[in-house]
């Protein structure tokens, strides 16, 4: 090893330094399972939700209007 070389620490000590580091200011960690959007299955499930979505605002025009403006406005009533 050269004069000027540095050892790096291993991910495993690098996340357990963010990890503490991150207890140290209040934070604590939550892991959590998600779809895998590349799933087939979630893949087909999405598109028939759209589907149905899309037939609904050709169908009715002005409910669908109606709820976008209320999720709009739900939306921006959140908190920042």
């Amino acid at each position: 090893m050269g004069k000027h070389e540095t050892i790096k620490p291993s991910s495993t000590e690098r996340v357990r330094k963010h990890r503490a580091e991150m207890r140290a200011k209040g934070y604590r960690l939550k892991q959590v399972w998600v779809r895998d959007r590349n799933d087939p299955a979630y893949i087909a499930e999405i598109e028939r939700s759209n589907r149905i979505i899309n037939e609904f605002e050709r169908k009715h025009p002005e409910e669908a209007g109606w709820m976008d403006e209320f999720v709009a406005r739900a939306w921006n009533d959140l908190p920042d």
